[in-house]
């Protein structure tokens, strides 16, 4: 555990705690870290879902399959992200979501009701813990309505613009790289991908953008 701390320390879960208190804050968590291959589960739809992943290495996406077998992206995550906490919270018996390795990828587990209980010990980290976690709820939240809002959007194109205005807020440029390739793309937003990708080649043309492979610019 202890070649991770610098990492932890990233983690929005663990803002504000003392290195001192990180090995037996992770004791009182039940940490333990699991390794997966590229293309492994790490959480499958209609699992119980009672710990936190913390991603340490490489990614995965969160993916939703409807009952025709479709897949859309609901998320990528990445070195210090969090996944199923919402689920954990409100102790859901079946997950709605899967969570796929897409490259090899080390997980930190923990128990979520260790995190937002205070121990036998009463240790002085769980009221941090407890703040952060709603910290990291509400912007997820966020997140989602920014999701909603692209998806609203009528047209490919719309949704293709709000997507890549909103990636270059983050990035805070208008050049910047994207996560997804071209099918996982289409997947997130929920478009074909032939369709989307004429819609780039139309809007390049246009000068409204360039492009190759991930990285994007907006002109």
């Amino acid at each position: 555990m202890q070649k991770y701390i610098p990492l932890l320390k990233k983690v929005t879960l663990f803002e504000n705690i003392e290195d001192s208190d990180m090995l037996v804050m992770l004791k009182c968590l039940g940490a333990r870290i699991h390794s997966y291959k590229k293309g492994e589960i790490p959480l499958m739809a209609g699992d119980t879902v009672s710990s936190v992943g913390i991603v340490l290495s490489g990614q995965a996406h969160v993916v939703r399959e409807d009952v025709d077998g479709n897949q859309m992206i609901i998320t990528e995550l990445k070195g210090c992200d969090l996944f199923g906490e919402t689920f954990a919270c409100i102790e859901t018996k079946h997950c709605p979501v899967t969570v796929e390795a897409i490259t090899d990828c080390n997980i930190m587990w923990i128990d979520y009701h260790r995190v937002i209980t205070s121990c036998s010990s009463a240790c002085s980290f769980h009221t941090r813990l407890i703040g952060n976690m709603l910290r990291i709820i509400a912007f997820k939240n966020l997140r989602l309505n920014r999701r909603l809002e692209i998806l609203a959007k009528r047209s490919i194109r719309e949704r293709l613009l709000a997507y890549l205005e909103l990636q270059a807020e983050n990035n805070g440029s208008r050049s910047f790289l994207i996560p997804f390739d071209r099918n996982k793309l289409a997947d997130y937003l929920c478009t074909d991908r032939s369709a989307m990708s004429r819609e780039l080649g139309k809007m390049r043309d246009e000068g409204i953008l360039k492009f190759e492979k991930n990285k994007f610019t907006l002109l």
